[in-house]
């Protein structure tokens, strides 16, 4: 059963709920939220959603939509809910609780005031470039080809007597993983759960209490390093576990991808956590996507530097990403060549940038126009599936005829947003940037 701090959420989230009606449940919900300490902790949780749901409230007032409070009507009452929370739990004499909301404070919603056209916007401050950390996402993922650590042997083979049993080399790896899982899955939280669920759940393909199958990865594979079926086969002396045939009814639940051995299982992993050169899976990301998005009415230029590297990432959120990007060329029809620039260095430990560009195609629209300032739809959807693992930017010239850049995922807090560039740097078209780390 929902307690009222998840009622009241749901009321806050209803599509058919107007902005009046919002403005009253959270009057109620303020003098509700005192009455009971539990359901404060509980509602305290949902705080960063509530953010999301105020930041959605202002952009339906810049549309004038729903019967807009005033500005001065919003930000008063938005304020008489943070204090009246506030109130409540600063009183009590706890350092741990003080410290809890005066975090939660920070995070919540910021608001100014801006005047367009004689007319008052209120306006979500802010808040780019995010800086973020994709460096340290590709530190942890080497732990995976790194000589000196245990998880490399979950996807290459090694010599006889290296581990005295399976147990010997499940011990081990768990012992890495433990000092690095709360790392990663605070980078993402989808490669924390791709990599424990290959390496250690033991319920690989059969179904939860839910009625849905446990799986990892993008292709939903069901099987495991600890499936039952590996640990039997392993526990005869001298079968290695990348020899392990894959049951039939795993077999038939994974069937399109044609995988017989667990070495095949783990060759999917390896390709889900990094762009490999000897698979070549970058440039065949590409083609897939140009493909399946584009069509061949589009020509695509630059395949030939796809070839030749690699690098660690989430690889299913990086095509993921470049499949709304595709999806962005293709609703401006009237460009169809597509190039692709990929430019490297090694100095400070190196990084490969990815240029891609809708040749000929530019914004006509303002740098102050809130598609870019404050972005929704299918950017906002990439700039959230590409944090922590590449820095990424848009480049095009603009209405008033100069070329910027609007940095997006930034490895550094010095960048400027957005970025005039110089006459020398004018775009040849639409260009996103996509920045890994090496």
């Amino acid at each position: 059963m929902k307690n009222k701090g998840d009622f009241i959420i749901d009321l806050l989230t209803s599509k058919n709920l107007s902005t009046n009606d919002r403005e009253r449940i959270l009057k109620l919900s303020a003098k509700e939220f005192e009455k009971n300490d539990q359901e404060y902790q509980s509602i305290l949780a949902e705080i960063e959603g509530l953010k999301k749901i105020f930041q959605f409230e202002q952009a339906k007032m810049t549309s004038k939509i729903d019967g807009l409070l005033k500005q001065e009507e919003f930000i008063e009452n938005f304020n008489k809910l943070n204090h009246s929370i506030e109130d409540k739990y600063l009183v009590l004499n706890s350092d741990k609780r003080k410290n809890t909301v005066k975090i939660k404070k920070e995070n919540l919603l910021k608001i100014r005031i801006d005047h367009h056209d004689n007319t008052d916007i209120i306006d979500s401050e802010n808040n780019f470039p995010i800086i973020h950390d994709p460096a340290t996402t590709v530190s942890l993922l080497k732990y995976f080809t790194a000589n000196d650590k245990n998880l490399k042997y979950s996807t290459h083979s090694w010599e006889e007597g290296k581990y005295d049993s399976y147990e010997d080399f499940l011990s081990k790896i768990s012992f890495e993983w433990n000092e690095i899982k709360d790392e990663i899955k605070k980078q993402s939280i989808r490669l924390h759960a791709k990599i424990s669920n290959f390496l250690f759940n033991n319920k690989l393909g059969k179904k939860n209490e839910k009625g849905f199958y446990e799986v990892w990865g993008e292709s939903r594979l069901k099987f495991g390093w600890s499936s039952e079926e590996l640990t039997i086969h392993i526990s005869e002396p001298g079968n290695s576990p990348f020899s392990c045939p894959i049951p039939e009814h795993i077999k038939q639940l994974d069937k399109k991808y044609n995988l017989h051995y667990f070495k095949d299982y783990a060759e999917v992993f390896k390709n889900e956590i990094e762009f490999r050169e000897d698979s070549n899976n970058f440039k065949k990301m590409i083609l897939d996507l140009w493909e399946k998005e584009l069509g061949y009415d589009y020509q695509l230029n630059g395949l030939e530097q796809l070839v030749g590297f690699s690098l660690f990432t989430d690889v299913a959120l990086v095509k993921a990403s470049v499949e709304k990007i595709f999806e962005m060329f293709k609703g401006n029809p009237h460009y169809p060549v597509i190039s692709i620039e990929k430019i490297t260095s090694f100095e400070n430990k190196g990084y490969h940038l990815f240029k891609i560009t809708q040749i000929g195609s530019f914004v006509t629209r303002s740098i102050d126009d809130p598609k870019f300032r404050n972005p929704s739809g299918n950017l906002n959807t990439i700039i959230e599936q590409l944090k922590n693992l590449c820095d990424y930017s848009i480049v095009s010239r603009f209405q008033d005829g100069n070329t910027y850049r609007f940095n997006y995922l930034s490895s550094s807090t010095t960048s400027e947003f957005p970025k005039k560039l110089p006459d020398n740097e004018t775009a040849l078209g639409f260009t996103h940037e996509l920045k890994f780390y090496l």
